[in-house]
């Protein structure tokens, strides 16, 4: 399997150049836009409070873990997520485990 090039070493400072995104976003939807368009999706789920903002980055986090088989770059950043989600899942419990989306959007968690 050939190995897929690491995208945070692109580049001398790591930036993109401004018209390698322009060429690209006439192409495909940009990533905020596909982020939207998600999340268009996912909103009334969290309205109706089938799920939780907890919920979606434990899901999140999960996908992003299986993604690292497609792209291995991807490793050291998601296990630091996941890290991270995992010492606020079981250090914070009584924040992730009880708020709603309006309850978190109260309490700062949520913009």
């Amino acid at each position: 399997m050939e190995e897929n090039p690491n995208p945070a070493n692109e580049g001398r400072s790591g930036a993109i150049d401004e018209r390698i995104i322009i060429a690209r976003d006439k192409v495909s939807p940009t990533p905020n836009e596909r982020t939207l368009k998600v999340w268009g999706i996912l909103a009334p789920y969290l309205k109706s409070k089938e799920i939780s903002m907890w919920d979606l980055i434990c899901f999140c986090t999960g996908f992003l873990a299986k993604q690292i088989v497609f792209f291995d770059y991807l490793k050291e950043p998601v296990i630091l997520i996941g890290k991270y989600v995992m010492n606020l899942h079981y250090l914070f419990p009584d924040i992730v485990d009880t708020l709603s989306p309006d309850e978190e959007k109260e309490n700062g968690l949520l913009k």
